[in-house]
């Protein structure tokens, strides 16, 4: 999570030159080239099935698509709490535990309290951030699932070759104008794209192999905060004290309830 949030603060000005479809293209695209070896180097007796390799894959590239439209418009740790924050409520929702609701009650109070409190607010990256929480609940819940005994960097590898004509086709969805010059950009690329797709989702893959989805999202509870800090250091994008209120109510009960939830007795 910190290489994915120190990426995503070096995407924001990769954003800014190309526009947030393209840079979903380059990263993706970038992260597909680079992994490409490992489908030759890196061979299983058990491979992970087909069909969960594509849906992955899919999932994958328009969770990244979504992202990046939202962190265009609106700031990092705004998109990455909201993003956080709705599988949270979908998961606390569906329980009967009254203590995991107020739990989520509380999150979407310090939610209100960062978005409140910022003033390059955009009700459409907004929507964006929120539909990248609902692809997110996806993500988790296909990732926990693949079992297969198949290599974390060729899994990504092949699922990477699917996200990609997705994003492309998302691209024209958006309908964006024209592919900027790339050579200007391409080093920033491979930055990019080492940090916020090979490192970090390779890695989650090898954690999903251990971890149930509550407690993957348990740990994902710090998202927030680390994106709140590359804000801060790296994009200026400051937080007053009722934002920083709200990010600590937040990620506390984001915290609780999600421990709540991996409780045995507690009704999910």
């Amino acid at each position: 999570m910190s290489s994915l949030q120190l990426g995503n603060g070096i995407a924001v000005e990769l954003i800014g030159t190309v526009g947030p479809a393209m840079a979903t293209i380059l990263r993706v695209g970038s992260s597909a080239l680079l992994l490409l070896p490992a489908l030759f180097l890196l061979r299983s007796q058990n491979p992970t099935p087909v069909r969960q390799i594509l849906t992955y894959g899919a999932v994958l590239g328009l969770m990244q698509l979504a992202f990046y439209q939202a962190i265009s418009q609106i700031p990092l740790a705004l998109a990455v709490s909201i993003e956080f924050a709705i599988p949270l409520a979908v998961s606390c929702i569906r329980s009967s535990s009254l203590s995991l609701k107020l739990l989520t009650a509380g999150s979407a109070a310090g939610l209100l309290l960062i978005a409140n409190n910022t003033s390059t607010l955009s009700l459409t990256g907004v929507l964006w951030a929120s539909l990248t929480g609902l692809l997110l609940c996806f993500y988790i819940r296909i990732g926990t699932e693949m079992r297969g005994r198949t290599h974390p960097l060729a899994a990504l590898s092949k699922a990477l070759l699917v996200a990609f004509p997705v994003v492309v086709v998302g691209q024209h969805v958006t309908l964006l104008s024209g592919p900027p010059p790339i050579a200007p950009v391409a080093a920033q690329v491979v930055v990019v794209a080492v940090l916020t797709i090979i490192i970090p989702f390779s890695l989650e893959l090898l954690a999903m192999k251990s971890l149930r989805p509550v407690a993957f999202a348990l740990v994902s509870a710090m998202d927030p905060v680390l994106a709140s800090i590359v804000g801060v250091v790296g994009l200026n994008q400051h937080l007053n004290s009722y934002q920083v209120s709200g990010l600590i109510m937040l990620t506390g009960c984001a915290f609780l309830a999600i421990r709540s939830g991996s409780n045995p007795r507690s009704n999910n």
